[in-house]
């Protein structure tokens, strides 16, 4: 395949920025279900993106862009050790375990899992609330960059791809 790509590879590309736009914003809503579905359509669109650059000519849009979207979340995937880590280190320095000790002083004397859970409701409430600015703050270290530099690498991208244009330096990082 030469010169411009045909409609219907552009229109796969742009269709898995999208998947991956969408996969991404389903992350951030606060249900548990949207989480996991937003982390099996993200591994999805990633096996398919394997998929699609397998199936295409070496020099084609396809492969092109595919490359990239590979390339960024195995980059990402890397920065987020280090942001992660920092995150852990951040939220192990400030918190404040006080809020659960005197529950867990009160559990050691319990046989009955039950009863267990019943008494540390309320410690668990009390711990988060007065814990909840550093969880938050942990959040914004851990995920904050991952996430701007996904945003980057998707609009980057998808606006070459509507295009029609190929990434020039897919092994370029930024």
């Amino acid at each position: 395949m030469s010169g411009a790509p045909d409609n219907t590879e552009q229109k796969t590309v742009t269709n898995i920025y999208a998947m991956l736009t969408v996969s991404l914003l389903m992350s951030f809503v606060p249900m548990v279900s949207a989480a996991v579905l937003a982390t099996i359509m993200f591994l999805g669109v990633m096996l398919y993106a394997y998929h699609v650059r397998s199936k295409a000519e070496p020099t084609s849009l396809a492969t092109n862009h595919m490359s990239f979207i590979i390339r960024s979340i195995w980059i990402a995937s890397f920065f987020a050790l280090f942001t992660m880590s920092a995150a852990c280190v951040y939220i192990l320095s400030v918190y404040d375990p006080s809020a659960v000790q005197a529950c867990a002083d009160r559990m050691m004397s319990m046989s009955s899992e039950a009863a267990m859970m019943d008494a540390m409701k309320p410690c668990m409430d009390e711990f988060m609330s007065a814990n909840m600015a550093y969880f938050i703050n942990g959040i914004v270290i851990g995920a904050g960059p991952i996430v701007i530099y996904f945003v980057y690498r998707l609009a980057k991208g998808l606006s070459r791809a509507l295009k029609g244009h190929r990434i020039g330096d897919v092994k370029n990082w930024f």
